[in-house]
């Protein structure tokens, strides 16, 4: 059983980094629009879309982790499939030589991101391994 003190740390950390992530994006759709268009995977018309639903999934994924009970699995599960998916494109633009910003964090957190590289996997990685850390506990079977 994994100590309380470092599910609450996975808790935060996964949930603080997804509601800063979702409210740089929320406050600038355009941008970020613009930033999925650079991903060169959907065609420019179908960049709205995720550019505006999102973020809101983010947000309440991270909402979900926060309030625990019944909530902590869904929000779990849909935090792990946006950092999988996250970072299988990471890869995959890597792969294509395609030099992006990750836009990971909207306008808000050009400190936090940056151009997609080792740096941006290394860190989904190990957020994944905190997801990893949160499945394997009693937070998750409750």
């Amino acid at each position: 059983m994994s100590h309380p003190l470092l599910l609450w740390a996975c808790r935060l950390v996964l949930a603080g980094l997804f509601l800063l992530a979702a409210t740089g994006k929320i406050l600038e759709p355009h941008d970020f629009a613009g930033v999925i268009r650079n991903f060169q995977l959907l065609p420019r018309a179908l960049s709205n879309l995720p550019a505006i639903t999102v973020p809101w999934i983010e947000a309440l994924a991270a909402l979900a982790v926060l309030a625990g009970g019944r909530w902590f699995s869904a929000g779990l599960a849909w935090i792990t499939a946006m950092l999988a998916g996250f970072t299988l494109l990471f890869f995959y633009v890597m792969a294509l030589g395609i030099e992006v910003d990750c836009g990971c964090f909207g306008q808000l957190g050009a400190l936090l991101a940056g151009e997609v590289g080792p740096g941006s996997v290394l860190r989904n990685l190990v957020l994944l391994g905190m997801c990893v850390i949160l499945w394997r506990s009693p937070l998750a079977r409750s």
